[in-house]
């Protein structure tokens, strides 16, 4: 079970590190330029105890005497959304008040969580969105953020005050546990022009008999690697969600597994591999490229689709096939790391630099769940979407479409 409402959950013996003395550590940290380096320096030494402590702790609170009520007991709406950092929360905070589709969510899954950081406006997103909705809020860091950020994000004004970056989950149902599950690392984020501290992780929650025991593990997988890399994360999670299910003697508890888990199906992380994306972008009909993007398992472009498969796992009556994120080809990473020479070409030929690509990157997947009507699961799925969210105020919330799920519970 958890603390009480507000405080961090946290084991060992050292205390969390003061404001000011978190703010000495990040400016020490930034100093170095590998991991290796700094794991061998006396800083390490002195105080890994710290940051280990600040990139591990667990937050939560909730809606305080006034509990969030469920607005109908037999089902359960179910969002998951890449909040792009939470840069635009009031307009996030719109959409769940005011969009059809979103409003009255019982529960919320979120990646790009910032707590602390320039760009987002220094706020704990988590909690903030979370009070706004009257919901129980669970925060864990998945890395220190040791920059302000990518392109316009290091003009945002003022400093980073926390400087931490991860998952959350809101929620109307009071979690009765939760576990952190670091992932390998497949891409050196401490040697990268975002430097930052950490791994990718999984969030698992737990949840009680009014929600038929449901586990929801929320994760975000790593984009600037290879899909072979991407499977050996999922890997990892079900893997430690199965530990987790059997330590807790939850084993036929079903699972909600949900995240942006970076479908995209190139190969990066390498001058190669940039240069074969962009001739594969170059080279393939848009239908089919946009195609390859959006069904992604298939071909088994994407081998973490079998991964989940060979667990157990379904995701085709979970997921609809519209894009949950547009890019456009001048904006891709990997053309804007090409020689100049190379870009100049991209952008003047047949105005290559404005094709729009659609990516399905969003998903759901689950386990022990209802399939084709059968009674005996613990729920059924009314109704699997893509969001269009609302622009507010001139803004777009994020640059990811949410994804809904609705529930029915069995036997209420």
């Amino acid at each position: 079970m958890f603390p009480p409402e507000g405080t961090r959950v946290q084991t060992g013996d050292h205390p969390f590190p003061t404001e000011g003395a978190t703010k000495a550590l990040l400016q020490e940290m930034s100093r170095f330029s590998t991991l290796a380096s700094m794991e061998r320096s006396s800083f390490w030494r002195d105080h890994s105890a710290e940051v280990e402590l600040l990139c591990h702790q667990v937050q939560r609170g909730g809606p305080g005497a006034k509990a969030p009520v469920q607005d109908d007991a037999r089902h359960l709406r179910i969002v998951h959304w890449n909040i792009e950092r939470g840069k635009k929360l009031p307009v996030i905070q719109h959409n769940f008040q005011q969009q059809r589709d979103l409003q009255g969510a019982d529960l919320i899954l979120l990646n790009e969580v910032d707590v602390g950081m320039a760009r987002s406006g220094n706020r704990h997103t988590a909690r903030e969105l979370a009070n706004n909705l009257g919901m129980h809020w669970i925060f864990s860091p998945a890395y220190i953020e040791l920059t302000k950020g990518m392109r316009e994000e290091i003009q945002a004004p003022g400093e980073n005050k926390d400087s931490l970056h991860g998952l959350a989950v809101l929620s109307k149902e009071e979690p009765i546990l939760v576990e952190r599950i670091e992932l390998p690392e497949i891409f050196d984020t401490f040697d990268f022009v975002e430097k930052r501290y950490g791994s990718r992780i999984g969030l698992l929650v737990h949840f009680g008999r009014a929600w038929q025991d449901l586990v929801v593990a929320i994760v975000h997988l790593e984009v600037r690697d290879t899909p072979a890399g991407r499977r050996r994360q999922m890997q990892a999670l079900l893997k430690a969600i199965d530990q987790s299910l059997k330590k807790n003697g939850r084993e036929k508890s079903p699972v909600l597994l949900a995240g942006d888990l970076n479908t995209h199906t190139f190969p990066r992380g390498s001058f190669k591999h940039k240069a074969n994306a962009v001739r594969r972008i170059l080279g393939t009909p848009l239908d089919r490229l946009a195609e390859e993007m959006t069904e992604p398992w298939r071909d088994n472009r994407e081998p973490l689709f079998s991964a989940m498969t060979d667990a157990g796992y379904h995701y085709e009556d979970l997921n609809d096939r519209s894009p949950t994120i547009t890019v456009l080809l001048r904006g891709v990473e990997e053309a804007e790391m090409l020689p100049a020479l190379f870009r100049r070409w991209i952008g003047r030929a047949a105005a290559l630099g404005e094709r729009v690509f659609p990516m399905r990157l969003d998903w759901f997947a689950a386990r022990g769940f209802g399939l084709n009507g059968d009674k005996h699961q613990p729920f059924r799925v009314t109704r699997a979407a893509t969001v269009v969210p609302s622009a507010w105020r001139g803004d777009i919330p994020s640059d990811h479409f949410p994804l809904l799920l609705e529930l029915e519970i069995s036997g209420t």
